[in-house]
């Protein structure tokens, strides 16, 4: 049975983007999961936000990352912030192979600042709340990753390839 591989990272750093193509690899599904909690809840992120402010948008997040992290083998793309629930990082160290995507906060702000649907970069300084959330969540990255790429200015299937390969060197990889 192959294994299941959780990107994280700070919004903006190709979890989406890469995920698909990584899966492609693996031959397993991609699932988004910010995707699917916007799906079911039948509202944009924003407004998931807005009804419900982070605390109910982190608490769909809890709920969905378990019923996802019992299922088949897949590839999760995860939200920048699920590393912020210790239940979330048990949940994700005990049932994934965990990949953490990094970029530059340049990279990040060149990726984000024009995009709507992230209220967390709904401010009045859009790079500083980046630097200010990246600092924040780093150690906590790095703590969980069990792989880190870097996205830097680099095309995503090289990325997707690069992780695929890594994989196969760690503890069995996929399979």
């Amino acid at each position: 049975m192959k294994q299941s591989v959780a990107l994280i990272g700070f919004m903006g750093s190709g979890k989406t983007t890469v995920g698909p193509l990584l899966a492609d690899l693996l031959e397993v599904p991609f699932v988004d999961l910010d995707a699917v909690m916007v799906e079911r809840a039948g509202m944009s992120v924003k407004e998931v936000f807005a009804a419900e402010g982070e605390e109910g948008w982190r608490r769909r997040e809890r709920e969905v990352l378990a019923e996802l992290s019992s299922g088949r083998p897949l590839v999760l793309g995860c939200g920048g912030g699920i590393i912020l629930s210790e239940a979330n990082r048990r949940e994700l160290m005990a049932r994934f192979t965990i990949v953490y995507l990094l970029a530059s906060t340049d990279t990040l702000a060149e990726r984000l600042i024009s995009v709507p649907d992230r209220p967390l970069l709904d401010v009045p300084e859009p790079k500083k709340e980046i630097e200010r959330l990246y600092a924040e969540r780093l150690p906590v990255y790095e703590a969980v990753a069990d792989i880190s790429v870097a996205t830097d200015a680099r095309a995503p299937n090289e990325i997707a390839v690069e992780i695929s390969d890594r994989l196969g060197d760690t503890e069995g990889g996929a399979s």
